[in-house]
């Protein structure tokens, strides 16, 4: 399988989780980053997906788009021994209200990160939100990349921004005390489960759960060597 159809095969699977993604009440935009979006995916590549969350909603959100993933069969594996090619990994999600990738860890890390979400591409959500991050992490990611080509595919892309009605319905449902009450209860029920996995020990500045961020970047078995972000 050549590089350029497994490419163009894998972004067509981005395209269509994220839209069902983007279908999760308080979910404001899933951007494509990684490998995939830099067109350089190899067959044993994963599918890496940003989700951007409704802040004060972030465990929802998580929760909700989790349990769809699952249920299409491509969510990835935390079992680093089991075949991740062409699968979801749903490693990173932010509130519109905080939209700093972090950065200031050494100019290898900087330097990786900017590389790899200046290459970022929206599937599906909020042009403005998407605009917004891009925006927020301009200045430092310039430093390592020219202002050129950080987000250079993005305006190529046809992506879906209109919100389906059921969403809208149940955000609605979900955005007063009964919908707080929720939220805190998946935020205890993560947390938990997060905390019983050794490696947050290990690697506390990689695994990293708030109300306002929630990154899974401990680094692969076969590359322990490797920083991540």
């Amino acid at each position: 399988m050549s590089n350029d159809y497994l490419t163009k095969k894998r972004i067509r699977v981005a395209k269509i989780i994220s839209t069902l993604i983007f279908g999760v009440p308080f979910v404001r935009c899933v951007i494509l980053n990684g490998s995939l979006a830099q067109g350089r995916s190899k067959r044993t590549s994963d599918i890496d997906l940003l989700i951007i969350c409704k802040s004060g909603r972030i465990f929802t959100a998580r929760f909700l788009s989790t349990i769809l993933v699952w249920l299409t069969g491509l969510k990835r594996s935390s079992n680093e021994s089991k075949y991740h090619g062409g699968r979801i990994c749903l490693n990173y999600f932010l509130t519109d209200e905080f939209l700093i990738i972090p950065h200031n860890r050494g100019e290898e890390m900087d330097r990786y990160c900017a590389k790899n979400y200046s290459q970022s591409l929206l599937m599906a959500g909020d042009h403005i939100v998407f605009e917004k991050l891009i925006e927020t992490n301009h200045g430092w990611m310039q430093k390592y990349v020219t202002a050129q080509n950080i987000r250079p595919q993005t305006q190529k892309m046809m992506v879906s921004s209109n919100q389906p009605k059921a969403k809208l319905v149940f955000e609605r449902l979900l955005s007063g005390i009964f919908g707080q009450r929720i939220e805190m209860w998946l935020k205890g029920l993560q947390i938990n489960r997060i905390n019983n996995d050794p490696r947050i020990k290990k690697y506390p500045h990689l695994i990293v759960v708030n109300d306002n961020e929630m990154r899974f970047h401990p680094p692969k078995k076969s590359n322990a060597n490797v920083k991540r972000t």
